[in-house]
């Protein structure tokens, strides 16, 4: 088991459309210059909250960074017991939801520092229907929205 120095860097690869390679390097460049030890895990839509819980308690990170849309950060969220590590949030996803209500934005290298510094806020979660709900309650849709509306030739009112 690693010690609580560690950080675990949560990446959804297909999240917004953007590469992750230069946010993983930029990211593992800030951690290990914080005297910190890196650790990633790519998603892939299968199994990977079981995937992150073994990686938590093999790795007893201190802080999860997590780089992705609000989905991402939700399914972090409902596998992190409390009291758990910090939730870091690098905003990757379309519409970042819960990281624009929180005003986490701009340049890159800033994310990170927020992301790995003392900006840590307490917040408050609701179950519904047995969801786990961050903000707005939208339990992911917007996210499917966005990915339907991408692939569909429809457009206007309809």
């Amino acid at each position: 088991m690693s010690t609580k120095n560690t950080i675990l860097l949560i990446i959804n690869p297909i999240s917004g459309d953007k590469d992750k390679d230069v946010l993983t390097d930029r990211v593992k460049h800030h951690v290990e210059q914080k005297g910190f030890r890196f650790c990633s895990y790519k998603t892939s839509g299968q199994e990977d909250a079981e995937e992150i819980k073994t990686l938590i308690a093999k790795e007893n990170p201190s802080r999860l960074l997590v780089a992705g849309g609000d989905g991402t950060i939700k399914m972090v969220a409902e596998v992190v017991q409390d009291p758990g590590p910090v939730i870091g949030i690098l905003p990757e996803g379309s519409a970042n939801g819960l990281a624009t209500n929180l005003g986490i934005q701009g340049r890159l290298d800033h994310l990170i520092d927020i992301a790995l510094g003392d900006h840590i806020l307490d917040m408050d979660t609701l179950l519904i229907n047995d969801h786990l709900s961050l903000h707005i309650a939208d339990l992911g849709l917007n996210a499917a929205l966005i990915k339907n509306y991408e692939k569909s030739e429809l457009r206007g009112k309809l």
